[in-house]
């Protein structure tokens, strides 16, 4: 998985970071004050993308995290089964099957073109247009 170092107090809500292996959505980021022994702390709050699991971390703010690179794909559906959907890679001809979940912002229709996210080894999908 490719992925960039951040300093920790530069991360804002909606970033995401790598906690425990996974790609999470960061869903706040308390900075406190330095004291007499020793630098800021940011308490980070993250959902795993993929898990969903909430996880909190608490690192020193001038620590780097790793954060990762996630490739936005877009997809022609060539047939929708229950909760799997079955498309193919706009650039790369690829077929492949994708799991329909409840964050999926719209409903994918045969013919049609949905948003994917590769992320850490997985496709995810995001949006049916």
């Amino acid at each position: 998985m490719e992925t960039k170092q951040v300093r920790a107090n530069l991360i804002k809500k909606g970033n995401y970071i790598l906690m425990d292996d996974e790609p999470s959505v960061v869903m706040d980021n308390q900075l406190s004050k330095s004291g007499g022994r020793g630098a800021a702390r940011c308490k980070i709050e993250a959902v795993g993308l993929i898990s969903g699991r909430k996880r909190v971390e608490l690192i020193s703010s001038t620590d780097n995290v790793l954060v990762p690179i996630i490739q936005k794909n877009t997809a022609q559906v060539l047939s929708v089964q229950d909760k799997t959907v079955n498309v193919m890679d706009m650039e790369t001809y690829e077929s492949f099957d994708l799991e329909i979940t409840d964050e999926v912002e719209g409903t994918p229709t045969e013919g049609g073109h949905v948003v994917y996210w590769e992320v850490g080894g997985k496709r995810i999908l995001k949006q049916a247009k």
